[in-house]
């Protein structure tokens, strides 16, 4: 698919894509969103969904059982569990993990008719010619430069950094301080984990896990969990 033309015009419900260029994406001043996952990464999105200042926050959504004592000390809203979203006009965000279990409920929410929105920190930047789709979530510090591609609730953590001409696929994460490389491709649903690296223009298979501070500097293929370094699977 080719992307549209324009740039920085505001995400709305049934958009596919939006590219940017030099800022954050833009989103429908004042509009409502939850976030689903009250756990310590719900909190911590819900930090940059506050800082972002642009959404009226309704509170957190899980389908576990969060610590109600932190998210009232964070004066958080546990709104209750997913199915709330059925009858809720909202944006969401998903603050959970793992990029399979991501897509789960994703896919859950859109079959309520929801629209993912996207959540970035003031202090995330984002280059030139950038494509982003619904239910980007990008954690203060996270870096992005130019002609780089986030697929759909692609999750980018704390300092975390994608150089240019990088693909990272739909529910694809990158944890704190996680740096890929120029032309490198991340598939969909895999994970770089807390401070590793993929070297430039190398390609991260489907679902595959690369562990903390590992440093890739082969392709790794789908479905396999890489340690060390250099990366290898175990």
């Amino acid at each position: 698919m080719t992307p549209p033309p324009e740039a920085n015009r505001p995400f709305g419900p049934g958009a596919q894509w939006l590219r940017v260029s030099g800022q954050r994406p833009e989103v429908e001043e004042g509009a409502r969103l939850v976030i689903v996952g009250a756990g310590g990464h719900g909190r911590d999105v819900l930090d940059a969904a506050e800082a972002d200042a642009r959404y009226e926050v309704l509170g957190l959504v899980d389908d576990g059982t969060p610590d109600r004592a932190l998210l009232e000390r964070r004066g958080a809203t546990f709104l209750g569990p997913l199915r709330v979203m059925e009858d809720l006009e909202a944006f969401y965000v998903l603050a959970i993990g793992a990029g399979g279990a991501r897509q789960l409920v994703d896919q859950q929410l859109v079959s309520w008719g929801r629209h993912a929105g996207v959540v970035a920190h003031p202090s995330a930047t984002f280059g030139a010619d950038v494509i982003v789709h619904p239910g980007l979530v990008a954690l203060a510090g996270a870096r992005v430069t130019n002609h780089v591609w986030l697929g759909r609730n692609v999750h980018l953590n704390l300092n975390a950094t994608a150089a240019h001409d990088v693909q990272l696929g739909d529910y694809a994460t990158l944890n704190p301080g996680a740096n890929v490389n120029g032309n490198a491709t991340i598939g969909r649903g895999a994970t770089i984990g807390s401070n590793a690296s993929v070297n430039q223009g190398l390609a991260v298979g489907a679902g595959t896990y690369v562990g903390a501070g590992a440093v890739v500097v082969r392709d790794l293929g789908p479905g396999i969990t890489a340690v060390g370094i250099p990366a290898r699977p175990r």
